[in-house]
């Protein structure tokens, strides 16, 4: 079995360079430009594991880097600042979106019972055993 605080590491570390990455992408780009939505990728990355940490901690960074963005990119707008601030609202709405999803989902798995968590809810997308005869 996997040591879950060694792949909270993995994850925490992968997100971190992930949104480190997108955060040089959002900074050479203009303002206009939505790179904002790629900060789901490091919530979505953390989301499998248990624990709301490894969802908090990617979102609440992805905001804080999607304003801070903001306030160092050139001043020089392309594009008219409500736009800007629109766009930079709604990437920080749908990073919080995927996060909260995640937490529902981890609050509706852990409310499963133990013994079932490991049967398939979906039996139709089940992969055919090989049977023996």
């Amino acid at each position: 079995m996997r040591d879950p605080k060694r792949a909270g590491l993995w994850c925490l570390t992968a997100a971190a360079f992930l949104l480190i990455g997108i955060w040089i992408i959002d900074l050479a780009l203009p303002l206009g430009v939505a790179v904002g939505t790629l900060y789901i990728i490091p919530v979505l990355l953390c989301a499998w594991l248990p624990g709301r940490q490894f969802l908090v901690l990617p979102a609440a960074a992805a905001t804080a880097l999607v304003v801070l963005d903001f306030f160092t990119s050139s001043p020089l707008l392309q594009v008219p600042l409500w736009m800007v601030v629109a766009n930079r609202a709604i990437s920080v709405l749908l990073i919080w979106a995927v996060a909260a999803i995640g937490l529902w989902l981890q609050k509706a798995l852990e409310a499963v019972d133990p013994a079932q968590r490991g049967v398939n809810l979906m039996p139709g997308l089940a992969r055919p055993r090989d049977s023996k005869t």
